[in-house]
């Protein structure tokens, strides 16, 4: 019975999240790499010069080109960052519950900052880069708590399996900069601070393939002829070497205001300091550390690199919230069953919530953009085009403001752009037939 509970809270997390990717419409630059410069980015070799995130570039282009594959890599990533984080907490806690964990877990990430949310979940490009990154970073953990202090472990791994990790490893560190130097990092912290923690064959099967995946990974990314052009010239097209203090102290301030992580952060303290009256062992304090000095290392990079932008805050706010979990979990033990009963329902509201709002943004972008070719067939003198209520959870600028989406599906360049509210144009498609659009057009054109 607790197996199949198990397996249902991984479905809700997977399809809640998979239906994220699937509704939300593509905004910003991701009709870039959903145009025919996407289709050829590698067959034409501009990814030799345009950044080393190649798997995070081929996940992209996926999820902008096929919606299903959208759905599996969100749903699968967020399932996979629930599942370690659970772990953590297993190899931590004798006495944990998997499903309250899991859905702990799941609030959090359904959950962050807005301006967090809109760069993460409500942008496909900035999902495929940062969001993926976290997991071998949050994999790294579990294994180091794993075997901490476990010499009695007998460690059988295949060759395969061996094979399987290298590789792994090494693609890791193609998705965002900031996280390959963040596993590079965490593996000086083993090698030069805890590896009298660990055992000789925890070493030459597991870390050697790990350590060496990161640093063939690492050099692998960095020698794209981007950062060679950054390393001479101190810039290149998107990025420069330049300080960031004036864009990420600021941003820092409103991001430790904000009520969430005020929240977060306060109780993360508290469960510290009642899991520390208790005298925790050292591997509790190591893995409490470690997640620490990652959320940190995790944005050092950003004080010299531009651009900064909200998504580049979310690896840490991930491990903020593995703390949470790790310090808290153990003592909600005596209330599992109540906390677990109301964190599933707070997630299935939430998550309801949120996949209601993604496919209202679909609905109104597929809309506009039939609207917008269907205006290429009149002789209206002006170009209309239907806004979205908000843009709270998107990362876009409204349609009628937004110079990509007008760029790919406003063909009459010579025309002026008429933006129509939401509430003005809502009222015209209640008894609006299927395809209507000469109808919709004349009443548009009455109203406005």
């Amino acid at each position: 019975m607790r197996n199949k509970a198990l397996t249902l809270t991984y479905v809700f997390i997977f399809v809640i999240f998979g239906l994220l990717g699937y509704w939300n419409p593509l905004v910003g630059d991701d009709l870039n790499w959903w145009s025919s410069w996407g289709t050829n980015y590698f067959f034409s070799g501009t990814f030799l010069t345009y950044d080393g995130r190649y798997l995070g570039d081929l996940l992209v282009i996926l999820m902008t080109h096929f919606k299903i594959i959208s759905f599996l890599i969100y749903g699968m990533s967020a399932v996979a960052i629930s599942y370690l984080i659970m772990k953590i907490a297993q190899s931590l806690f004798n006495n944990y519950h998997p499903i309250l964990t899991l859905m702990l877990t799941a609030i959090i990430l359904l959950s962050p900052p807005k301006d967090i949310y809109r760069q993460i979940w409500g942008w496909h490009a900035g999902f495929a880069n940062y969001v993926p990154s976290v997991i071998f970073p949050l994999f790294f953990i579990y294994i180091i708590s794993k075997y901490y202090n476990n010499f009695a472990a007998t460690i059988n791994i295949s060759k395969f399996s061996k094979s399987l990790l290298l590789i792994t490893a090494i693609l890791s560190q193609f998705l965002a900069e900031h996280i390959t130097l963040l596993n590079c990092c965490n593996d000086l912290i083993i090698l030069l601070f805890l590896h009298r923690h660990f055992s000789s064959d925890f070493f030459h099967k597991y870390f050697r393939w790990l350590g060496l995946g990161h640093l063939v990974g690492a050099i692998l990314m960095f020698i794209n002829g981007a950062y060679l052009k950054i390393l001479w010239q101190g810039h290149d097209s998107y990025r420069s070497l330049d300080s960031q203090q004036a864009m990420l102290l600021p941003y820092l301030k409103t991001f430790f205001s904000n009520k969430k992580i005020i929240l977060l952060i306060v109780f993360i303290i508290i469960g510290f300091v009642l899991n520390f009256r208790k005298k925790p062992d050292s591997k509790f304090l190591t893995i409490n550390a470690l997640l620490l000095v990652d959320a940190l290392v995790a944005i050092v990079p950003f004080f010299v690199i531009n651009p900064f932008g909200p998504r580049c805050i979310f690896a840490s706010y991930v491990f903020l919230a593995t703390l949470l979990i790790t310090n808290w979990i153990a003592w909600l033990q005596n209330y599992f069953k109540v906390f677990t009963v109301i964190s599933l329902a707070l997630f299935m509201m939430l998550g309801i919530h949120f996949d209601k709002i993604a496919l209202n943004y679909w609905q109104i972008n597929e809309l506009s953009k039939q609207y917008c070719n269907y205006q290429q067939t009149t002789a209206n003198s002006k170009i209309y085009i239907i806004n979205y209520p908000n843009t709270d959870y998107l990362w876009a600028p409204n349609m009628s403001e937004d110079s990509i989406f007008q760029s790919f599906f406003v063909h009459q360049k010579d025309k002026p752009i008429i933006g129509i509210e939401y509430d003005k144009w809502k009222q015209h498609t209640s008894k609006l037939k299927v395809n209507d659009l000469a109808k919709f057009d004349r009443q548009i054109k009455i109203t406005n």
